[in-house]
C-alpha cells in the first residue's frame, strides 16, 4: 500500500450530487499536492508550492478544480486531465493575488465564485463562468 507520507492539516474536498469526490492534500516534505482518486488510490503528485488552505469545487461541467495560494500570493487553479480525469494536472494563474487562502463555491449561473482578500483587507469576488 502506498502512503502519502506526512501531510499538512490543510485538506480540500469537493463532492458532486452523484457521490463522486475530489480530495486533495499537501505533502509536508515538498509542498506537492496529491489527489485522492475516487476509488481510494492516490493519484499523481504535482508540485505547487501551495501555502495555506487549498480549496476544491466542481464546475457545472463536472470537473473538479483545485485553487491554491502560492508563496507569492498568486492564486492558481489546477484541473485534472485525461480519461476519467486521472491524467496530469493542468494549471494556470487566475490573475489575482490574495493575502489569505482563497475561498471557492459553485453558484448557479455564475460557475465557480472565488473569494480573495486584497492587500487593504477587502474581500473581492470573481466568477469563473464555468
Amino acid at each position: 500500500m502506498w502512503s502519502a507520507g506526512s501531510i499538512k492539516p490543510d485538506v480540500a474536498v469537493a463532492a458532486r450530487s452523484d457521490g463522486t469526490l475530489a480530495a486533495y492534500v499537501i505533502r509536508a516534505s515538498d509542498l506537492a499536492v496529491l489527489r485522492l482518486i475516487n476509488d481510494g488510490r492516490w493519484g499523481s503528485t504535482f508540485p505547487t508550492g501551495a501555502v495555506g488552505q487549498p480549496e476544491a469545487a466542481y464546475t457545472n461541467t463536472g470537473k473538479p478544480y483545485l485553487f491554491i495560494q502560492s508563496v507569492s500570493g498568486d492564486v492558481q487553479v489546477y484541473e485534472p486531465s485525461g480519461a476519467n480525469l486521472r491524467g496530469s494536472m493542468n494549471w494556470s494563474p487566475v490573475g489575482v493575488i490574495s493575502q489569505n487562502p482563497v475561498g471557492v463555491t459553485p453558484v448557479a449561473g455564475l460557475g465557480l465564485v472565488l473569494a480573495v482578500t486584497g492587500a487593504d483587507g477587502t474581500v473581492r469576488l470573481y466568477s469563473t463562468g464555468v
